[in-house]
């Protein structure tokens, strides 16, 4: 959230991912296990307590539904690749709960269980024209709000409809 909170944590694990540091921990604040970006915490004081991390903690575990790092309400996510596509899409393995199956037309339809929809709704974005959600609704609104948004900060620039290329500026 855009507001500071003081939290008490137990740290289970300092994990680092994609360039960032984070800790993954139980929140008392939250009474949960919660993921903390290591850069956001302003201020740090080292309490003279113990605890002991559950046996029953898995960081494998706790993270198998996070497309990459994010934790929320689990959805089931199906998307479809172009045909032109398909092939580069089913060569790797994008997240653990991923099924494939390729349609009669050549496209490629891919299923994914992920807790929560912002970080496969970026990936989804990135990767253009290529891939359309089939389901949730929900994730099809945010990508479609997404690349509105993304698009309407690029009104101005005028396109030759000739052409269809976008005019060259004299440096």
């Amino acid at each position: 959230s855009d507001s500071d909170t003081v939290r008490k944590l137990n740290p289970y694990r300092i994990w680092f991912y994609d360039g960032t540091i984070y800790i993954i921990g139980f929140c008392h604040l939250r009474a949960e296990i919660r993921t903390f970006v290591l850069d956001r915490i302003k201020m740090l004081t080292i309490l003279d307590e113990t605890f002991t991390i559950p046996g029953d903690f898995d960081v494998t575990e706790y993270m198998r539904h996070s497309f990459r790092v994010m934790h929320d309400e689990l959805y089931k996510v199906k998307i479809k690749v172009t045909p032109s596509w398909a092939k580069y899409m089913g060569e790797k393995i994008w997240h653990e709960s991923q099924e494939t199956h390729t349609l009669p037309d050549g496209s490629l339809e891919m299923t994914f269980h992920v807790a929560g929809l912002t970080e496969i709704s970026r990936w989804i974005m990135s990767l253009g024209p290529e891939v359309v959600v089939v389901e949730p609704e929900n994730l099809k609104l945010m990508i479609s709000d997404g690349l509105r948004n993304a698009l309407a900060q690029y009104e101005d620039i005028k396109i030759e409809a000739q052409t269809h290329k976008v005019p060259q500026k004299s440096v």
